[in-house]
């Protein structure tokens, strides 16, 4: 299981758990492979998503609201 991170572009807006999601924080997606954690944000967001990076890649710096909310697909959690 690996973590990925879904960014969102200066538009774009998405209400989780009744607050707000924006390009200041990052959805966490607890997934076996990219191509699991990208499928859920076609299924669930729509176009209105970013992209997608690995623990790597990821730099929390430039997301002061930091994780928003955590899925972990690995449990079958599949909403917002």
């Amino acid at each position: 299981m690996a973590k990925y991170y879904v960014t969102l572009g200066q538009s774009h807006q998405h209400m989780i758990d009744h607050n707000i999601w924006d390009k200041d924080g990052v959805l966490e997606i607890k997934a076996d492979d990219a191509s699991a954690a990208e499928n859920y944000a076609y299924d669930n967001l729509d176009k209105s998503w970013a992209m997608i990076t690995n623990e790597e890649e990821h730099d929390p710096s430039f997301y002061p609201k930091g994780v928003v909310k955590t899925i972990d697909l690995t449990k079958k959690q599949r909403h917002l």
